[in-house]
């Protein structure tokens, strides 16, 4: 994630919740994520203003509680270190009752699952954008660009076992104004 992100001590704080990240030494998880616990205090707790009204998304003291505690479950956790990151928070949440025990800690590591870390599905589309809308097809409507990039990009992966004459049956038997 450091690689990703070189300058931004906000997504690199969010690794405190990778299972696979944490100290299987037990002196050493004592204090294990207290700064970056402390970066994302700063930002996630400071109150901000949205429609006349102040909140902040945690409460920086509640949350500290809740690491204090929260870690050695983290760690100890049967299946932590058997599962990718967003498997194991999900056996996490349906398992136990992580979500009731630590609400502040719930709500960061809510944020790190559907942060997007990649923009490889943005560079996916643009990819496929060039292949569609080429040299030769540079007046393509942006609507039919558009139809082209849905079915490029959503449909069938596998073109030998698609049923052409079908789709031209289909498309023949609409009424069409010319």
């Amino acid at each position: 994630m450091r690689k990703r992100f070189p300058n931004d001590n906000l997504y690199y704080s969010l690794r405190i919740f990778d299972p696979h990240e944490m100290p299987l030494d037990k002196n050493a998880l004592k204090n294990y994520g207290e700064e970056d616990l402390l970066d994302l205090i700063h930002f996630y707790g400071k109150k901000k203003r949205i429609n006349n009204e102040e909140y902040a998304l945690i409460d920086g003291n509640e949350i500290k509680k809740e690491w204090d505690l929260a870690k050695n479950f983290i760690a100890s956790y049967r299946y932590a270190r058997e599962c990718k990151f967003a498997e194991c928070w999900y056996k996490i949440f349906s398992t136990t009752h992580f979500r009731d025990q630590f609400p502040n800690l719930t709500i960061l590591i809510d944020l790190s699952l559907i942060i997007p870390f990649s923009n490889a599905v943005v560079e996916r589309v643009f990819s496929r954008q060039n292949l569609i809308k080429t040299n030769l097809r540079n007046r393509m409507h942006i609507d039919t660009l558009n139809m082209h990039l849905h079915v490029s990009l959503n449909g069938p992966q596998i073109f030998e076992k698609f049923n052409y004459l079908a789709a031209y049956n289909h498309w023949a038997s609409k009424d069409r104004v010319i």
